[in-house]
């Protein structure tokens, strides 16, 4: 009888070290899946970071195409712009030399000066024409109103440097 109770120590304890082992193994299996959980939280939590990012990314990806498609339209502009206000420039160059003539008093000068050579003209003035028309229409390329009679920018003779231009148009009027 003593070896049977000692056979059932010896089994009484080998099935409590099974009990402790396997309660430690429950214990690791349940930290094993708080784990998992949370690493399973973390991965969805990832995951939704990630899709944010892209859709992020697209989105300023976009931003970049429309603002480089502005950037061109706006350089387009500019160089369109830049060549309109050279040919303007050039045009008003070539009408300055016209426009700094005061007319009226060029005329007057014609006028005197074919009554001293014996032919007959008219006395023209456009001041007269003028005074009739209620509205002046500049040139459709210049956005410049005429509002009265303009003075000469530079004095009216027959002298001068023969390089300018405005010396070469007098001249013409001067022969």
């Amino acid at each position: 009888m003593l070896a049977f109770v000692r056979k059932c120590r010896i089994k009484f304890n080998l099935l409590s070290r099974q009990l402790t082992e396997n309660k430690s193994l429950w214990q690791q299996l349940a930290e094993a899946e708080k784990r998992e959980g949370i690493l399973k939280q973390e991965l969805i939590f990832t995951q939704q970071c990630l899709t944010k990012s892209e859709k992020a990314n697209e989105l300023l990806k976009d931003e970049v195409k429309k603002v480089e498609a502005e950037r061109m339209r706006l350089s387009k502009y500019k160089a369109n712009t830049t060549s309109r206000l050279q040919d303007l420039e050039g045009k008003v160059k070539s009408l300055g030399v016209l426009g700094s003539i005061d007319l009226d008093k060029l005329l007057e000068m014609l006028f005197s000066k074919r009554q001293k050579q014996g032919t007959s003209l008219q006395p023209i003035s456009r001041r007269n024409k003028l005074k009739h028309k209620s509205i002046i229409k500049a040139p459709p390329d210049l956005n410049v109103s005429m509002q009265g009679p303009h003075q000469p920018l530079a004095p009216l003779t027959s002298k001068g440097n023969p390089d300018k231009p405005q010396s070469k148009i007098l001249a013409l009027y001067f022969r």
